[in-house]
């Protein structure tokens, strides 16, 4: 074994991590630096730190060294076909002329279709408006985020499944549903579409076994109750309200910033491989993730 794959899977990632993900790069003629500077500890500290920061996305940062470039553009998650991220999002995909594009959120079919830029945007807000642009210049985009089913049974080994339940629904749920309905309409269809949330995202993907109590949606209205101190207004709810709790002493807050740990490791990671077999890298994620990600990178582009 060579001295860098020694380093490599010592520091980043135990030898069960790196067999799930099959983590085995060439070194060979890289301009980038090994992968050996990221560790747990690190992460934590920034992610503790998110709250003393005012932030405006997107953000934006760009890598150069030698012909290995990366843009990462960090958003707010949006599907608003007005909002001028994606604009921004465009700028700088065309600026790099990228070799590959990375998403968030998991892999996108290559059969997904629209006729026009907005459809895509209003269907999943920036990645399929990613996917917009990689089919246009003729490139790939492919997934860097870990699997639900990793980060969910990572997460239960901390904390409790009413808690990651509440946050699921709420980060996961509830602005892709009420992107979908006006104000008027969310309550009578919020019943029925949560159910197939359910079975779906908890049920089926992370192999919950669930109540029937906890397939309605009283349950979370309940759950949310729990956790906030006031009954949930959806028309009136802020569709943002997932990420203010990486910002947040508590409990949830707690497992939200253990939750962009982990995603973390993995996006790196997977960024590294990239750019291990293409030139000019270019990413859309939360803009959490770059704020957390950032000085690792520093490293890894560093003179």
């Amino acid at each position: 074994m060579s001295p860098f794959k020694s380093i490599f899977y010592k520091i980043i990632f135990s030898i069960i991590i790196l067999e799930f993900y099959g983590c085995n790069f060439n070194s060979k003629n890289d301009t980038i630096n090994p992968l050996n500077e990221i560790e747990l500890n690190d992460i934590q500290a920034i992610c503790k730190n998110l709250s003393k920061g005012n932030y405006t996305f997107p953000l934006i940062s760009e890598f150069k060294k030698g012909k290995k470039q990366l843009v990462y553009i960090g958003v707010s998650h949006s599907n608003d076909t007005l909002n001028p991220m994606f604009d921004s999002i465009q700028k700088y995909f065309n600026k790099l002329k990228p070799n590959i594009s990375l998403n968030e959120g998991g892999k996108v079919s290559d059969t997904i279709r629209f006729k026009t830029k907005n459809e895509y945007i209003h269907q999943l807000g920036e990645l399929y408006y990613l996917k917009y642009l990689s089919n246009n210049a003729g490139i790939k985009m492919i997934n860097a985020d870990c699997s639900d089913i990793f980060e969910y049974t990572s997460l239960l080994k901390k904390f409790d499944r009413k808690s990651i339940y509440y946050f699921y629904t709420i980060q996961r749920f509830l602005p892709q549903f009420l992107s979908g309905y006006s104000s008027n309409k969310v309550s009578e269809n919020v019943n029925i579409e949560f159910n197939k949330f359910v079975e779906k995202a908890f049920v089926r993907d992370l192999k919950m076994k669930l109540s029937k109590e906890e397939m309605e949606w009283a349950y979370f209205e309940k759950a949310y109750k729990y956790f906030n101190n006031e009954e949930i207004d959806l028309e009136n709810y802020d569709q943002a309200f997932s990420q203010s709790y990486l910002t947040e002493k508590s409990k949830i807050g707690d497992l939200a910033r253990y939750s962009l740990i982990i995603r973390d490791r993995i996006i790196i990671t997977n960024i590294y491989k990239a750019l291990q077999k293409y030139d000019r890298v270019f990413i859309v994620f939360g803009g959490f993730h770059l704020l957390t990600q950032k000085p690792s990178l520093d490293k890894m582009f560093a003179k």
